[in-house]
């Protein structure tokens, strides 16, 4: 049997473990998106709208990001509040 109830929200707790990046658009000499996502310990992808972002690099973290990836993967974690976990 299904009885309608007063609706209420639940919170989801996740542990994530990893963060994917996908750049959605460049414009060269201008500016890079990325999409950033999570994944939980379990290797799942997690969906919801509410954890995946949209970063937008352009100016002079741009400018400053050269032939750098550890300074554009340093200030995407940075905006997203993470941590990268550095090899053993």
């Amino acid at each position: 049997m299904i009885t309608p109830v007063v609706p209420q929200t639940f919170t989801r707790s996740y542990t994530i473990t990893s963060v994917y990046l996908k750049v959605t658009e460049l414009i060269p000499n201008n500016s890079v998106t990325f999409a950033v996502g999570y994944i939980d310990q379990n290797g799942e992808y997690i969906s919801s709208p509410d954890l995946i972002y949209t970063i937008v690099v352009e100016g002079e973290e741009y400018a400053n990001w050269t032939n750098n990836d550890g300074y554009i993967l340093n200030l995407i974690f940075s905006k997203i509040g993470f941590t990268p976990q550095l090899p053993s």
